[in-house]
């Protein structure tokens, strides 16, 4: 009973002195603001109202390409009516240019008429004037003769046949005055047609040109609007990219997260069970164990052999110009808890503040961001299942982002005093010494 007692007082001590940091730095990335998990709920809720934009710019454009249906119809209509109106008018026009002609014919054979009424009216004026003179004088001398009675009878159907004739052609100036009434009448109806024609074709070239316009409106509404859904899919289409990016990511640090937490716990489970033994072991064995340990007892490692890939490739360039290791890759001993303890990754000391990362190797960029537990941090994939982590950056490049191609030596960011350079092929840790030349 004492010694279990004495290993949850040790465990509990450990946890809430030794770790705590850690315990804090693992558990940060689960509730803080600024964590993958906020940014993919961030990320889903961006999702969201992209989505709900992109339905309600699908119902704009089908209300607007109906607006263009009916105007296309309406348009059409238009331009029927219009054609028809054409034909009429042109057909009114030259009704009109013939009935102008005709009334100049009829004006030409009334003024024809006209003449031949005034001569033979003239001769026989003239020869009434004559022969009645002459029948006057006889009646005045009462001469009775047979030439007088002859003369007289010549004067009376003289009279009665130029009577007659000029009867005639009165008429007929008459029947030429009614066509010609009827002519002039028939010239003002087919003008007035062909000014009402006129009317109603300027009424519908208006209403065909609003038309027009209405559909050129309609038409730059509808291309706007297919602008903005495009513009919405590239953003949706790039946010679920990064979403998917987010969740691999997210899915990384939860794994990393629960295997060094179950790490911890069983280093320091075997931390307390070991300090309990050795308050019960002798004095002389817990010297003797402690000089076998040469001061480091080794309570459990995060090292697996099967998790590293012994890199035989070409030596590339190294991410920092003039750059020294401060901390190396593999197993080292934990100062604190005298643990052996597995690094993943090496340390490298900037020459000067602010130096320039480089990209050792051509390849592409699948993430460049904030990461709640490593900073600012770009992961280049370079082919054959080969990825680099720079890690712990002050800066990123503004044009490096996610999908952006990027080649040997190109700058990708800026270290304040310390880089976290990592690599791995297969998913599985490479020496990264093993990779860059210093």
């Amino acid at each position: 009973m004492k010694i279990l007692l004495s290993i949850l007082l040790l465990s509990l001590t450990l946890l809430q002195g030794a770790s705590n940091s850690d315990i804090k730095s693992l558990w940060s990335d689960v509730g803080g603001k600024n964590t993958t998990t906020a940014k993919i709920a961030t990320k889903k809720h961006d999702l969201k109202k992209t989505g709900a934009m992109h339905k309600l710019l699908n119902k704009k454009i089908s209300k607007i390409a109906s607006k263009i249906r009916k105007a296309e119809k309406e348009n059409r209509a238009l331009a029927k009516t219009l054609k028809s109106l054409s034909r009429d008018k042109k057909k009114n026009e030259q009704k009109r240019i013939n009935t102008n002609k005709k009334i100049d014919k009829i004006k030409k054979h009334i003024a024809s008429i006209d003449k031949v009424v005034q001569k033979q009216q003239s001769n026989f004026e003239h020869l009434l004037i004559n022969q009645f003179s002459m029948i006057v004088a006889m009646d005045k001398m009462q001469k009775t003769s047979i030439n007088n009675i002859v003369m007289k009878e010549i004067y009376n159907t003289y009279k009665e046949q130029n009577i007659e004739g000029l009867n005639r052609l009165k008429r007929k100036i008459e029947e030429n005055q009614k066509r010609k009434k009827e002519a002039l009448a028939l010239q003002n109806n087919l003008v007035n047609s062909i000014s009402s024609i006129t009317q109603k074709r300027e009424l519908y070239l208006k209403k065909k040109a609003k038309k027009k316009e209405l559909l050129n409106t309609l038409s730059k509404d509808e291309k706007a609007y297919r602008r903005n859904i495009s513009n919405i899919i590239r953003k949706q289409n790039s946010i679920q990219s990064k979403l998917a990016e987010l969740n691999i990511i997210r899915k990384d640090e939860i794994k990393k997260s629960k295997e060094a937490e179950k790490a911890r716990v069983a280093q320091m489970k075997r931390l307390a069970e070991q300090r309990a033994r050795e308050r019960e072991e002798p004095e002389h064995v817990r010297a003797k164990s402690f000089a076998n340990d040469q001061g480091i007892k080794r309570y459990g490692s995060s090292y697996h052999k099967d998790r590293t890939y012994k890199y035989r490739g070409r030596k590339t360039i190294s991410p920092l110009k003039g750059a020294k290791v401060v901390k190396n890759f593999g197993t080292y001993i934990d100062p604190i808890y005298k643990m052996k303890i597995f690094n993943d990754s090496i340390t490298l000391k900037a020459p000067k503040k602010n130096s320039k990362v480089r990209n050792v190797l051509n390849g592409k960029v699948v993430f460049a961001g904030q990461n709640s537990m490593m900073g600012k941090v770009v992961i280049i994939s370079h082919g054959n299942k080969l990825h680099t982590i720079y890690a712990g950056l002050s800066k990123i490049s503004p044009i490096v982002k996610s999908g952006y191609k990027v080649k040997k030596g190109n700058v990708i960011g800026k270290v304040k005093s310390k880089l976290i350079f990592e690599a791995t092929k297969d998913s599985k840790y490479i020496n990264p010494l093993r990779l860059i030349k210093l």
